[in-house]
């Protein structure tokens, strides 16, 4: 895939005016789909990881969602850590390829079962964000996964695709964190589903 210039300043502020939302929330929700739309690109973890939360509420199915600023996976197969790192290595190589945004792994914790990576970043704001990253090793797949396409509005470029959650296993997903951890987002994801989006369940 060929690689483009990264999104201006200027562009990315004349985004957050007509978007009205903030200019640093606009720049990570910018550098999460540059580095979504590079996953494609990157062995084992294009076939390995499956894409879920709310996250992918926003940027798989409907695009008008909540912002945020993590990545939630569920893997197929653990992974090692040395293994896991290489590939992220090569991910954040990827996603500077493709759009110029220097990423850089800050933190990667993997005890069993999960791993969570937080990862700095410098876009077109010029200077250092943090995006984190959370993945699931032992978590079953109810349901076959989709392969969808990353929606890119309102940036410029082609999304590309990677594998999702289909959306009955996502609801089912938020219900579960709604009863576990009971987070004012868990609540706003299911009750936007139900209200809004229940003919696509």
């Amino acid at each position: 895939m060929a690689g483009t210039l990264m999104i201006s300043r200027s562009d990315l502020q004349r985004l957050a005016k007509r978007q009205k939302v903030a200019l640093g929330t606009l720049e990570k929700d910018y550098v999460l789909t540059e580095v979504l739309k590079a996953l494609s690109l990157v062995p084992p973890l294009n076939e390995l990881l499956v894409f879920k939360g709310g996250t992918a509420l926003r940027k798989i199915y409907f695009g008008h969602w909540r912002y945020s600023e993590h990545l939630d996976f569920t893997a197929k197969r653990d992974m090692e850590k040395e293994e896991l790192r290489r590939a992220l290595d090569e991910w954040h190589r990827q996603v500077e390829e493709m759009s110029q945004i220097r990423l850089t792994t800050r933190m990667l914790h993997k005890p069993d079962g999960y791993a969570r990576a937080r990862s700095q970043f410098i876009g077109p704001l010029s200077y250092p964000g943090m995006i984190f990253m959370d993945l699931s090793f032992d978590e079953p797949l109810c349901l076959a996964p989709e392969y969808r396409d990353v929606l890119t509005a309102p940036f410029p470029g082609e999304g590309q695709k990677v594998f999702v959650y289909p959306l009955e296993e996502l609801l089912a997903e938020k219900m579960r964190s709604l009863l576990e951890r009971g987070k004012s987002r868990d609540y706003y994801d299911v009750w936007r589903l139900l209200t809004e989006h229940y003919s696509n369940l």
